[in-house]
This record gives structure tokens, sequence and C-alpha cells, in this order.
């Protein structure tokens, strides 16, 4: 098998993936061993098992135009035409973007970005923005920042981890795996505060 160094892209962490080809097919997703990034060759689920949707006989290759009650197929070119030709129409404020919470912060800028200035639309929305609002409120009010501060390498040397309200292998796969991994192999303790 052929072994290509990727970086993840199921959601913004950016895991080192080693994947594994044969013939032109997906065969295999690893955490990268020679390149340990902010994954340390870890994976969750979806980065080590996700990848069958690649050569799926059932993926969309090529873009989809509604005529009517059915879709038809068409190039590139015309449905970005297409897309170019409507999106005027809604520069009066009428237009909306929702992303998921999943994409890199550098694409939410660009879509942020393209609603603003662009489409002259404040309406930027993250679906599933309400369930880490009271989380961003703390950050907020002790920090003056809704980011973190500490890169991740910081933050597993600490000592004590509070986890407030928090399903940490759903919604923070990789970094589940390093918490407990601290707890385990130091002297590092770890409280959850969770009605789950």
């Amino acid at each position: 098998m052929q072994t290509v160094r990727s970086v993840c892209g199921f959601c913004p962490v950016g895991c080192s993936l080693d994947v594994q080809t044969r013939e032109g097919e997906v065969k295999r997703a690893n955490g990268s061993a020679r390149e340990y990034g902010v994954n340390r060759s870890n994976t969750c689920v979806q980065g080590r098992w996700g990848y069958d949707f690649v050569q799926s006989p059932v993926r969309l290759e090529t873009p989809l135009i509604r005529t009517g009650e059915t879709f038809r197929e068409a190039t590139w070119e015309e449905a970005l035409t297409l897309v170019a030709e409507r999106l005027p129409a809604y520069r009066d404020g009428s237009f909306a973007a929702v992303s998921a919470p999943t994409l890199t912060n550098e694409d939410a800028f660009v879509l942020a970005q393209f609603t603003r200035d662009v489409m002259g639309s404040p309406h930027v929305d993250v679906v599933g923005r309400h369930h880490h609002a009271g989380g961003d409120r703390a950050m907020l009010t002790a920090f003056g920042e809704t980011g973190v501060t500490n890169s991740k390498a910081e933050l597993v040397e600490a000592t004590m981890f509070l986890l407030v309200g928090t399903t940490m292998p759903e919604t923070h796969p990789v970094l589940s795996d390093d918490l407990p991994l601290a707890t385990r192999t130091r002297d590092a303790t770890m409280v959850i505060l969770s009605p789950a």
C-alpha cells in the first residue's frame, strides 16, 4: 500500500493522519506515527474509520441543479455561474450564513467575511453555538476572550483538570485521550461536574 501523510478533515482540530491507499482506493487511516502533531498519533473514531465515504458509490461528484421537482447533473462552471447570478438578489439583508461547528477557523473567517463584505449581511451563525454559550460567557468574563488562552501542550501539563458540563469523548475526542493519560502517568487530578 502507498502511504500519504494528510490532515483529517472531519473537524477543525487538524490531526495528522497516514492514509494508506491501494490502486487509488483508501484502505486505511491511522494517526501519523511520523509526525505527532496535535493528536500525538491518536485519532478519534471518525478520523480512524470514517474514510469509506471517499469511494462510496452514492457520493456526489458533480453539482446538481434543481429543475422543477428533479435534479440534473451540471458542470462546476455552470453551477457556480448560476449561484453567482442569483446571489445578488439577496444583498438586501435577507441573506444569512449558517455553518457547521466543524469549520476550521480559517473557513469560518472566510464565510463571515463573504457574508458581511460581499452579501452586506450581519447574519452569520454556527449550528450548535448555544451548546457552548455558558462556557463562552465564562471565558469572556474571566479572560476577556472566548478563545482558549493556552496551547494544548500547556493544557495537558496542568496538575488539575476541572471539566464542567462536557462529554469529552463526543465533543473533544482527541483531548479526551490526553487528560486521562495525564492522570494515569503523573500526579494530575481530574474532577468532572456534569449532569450526564
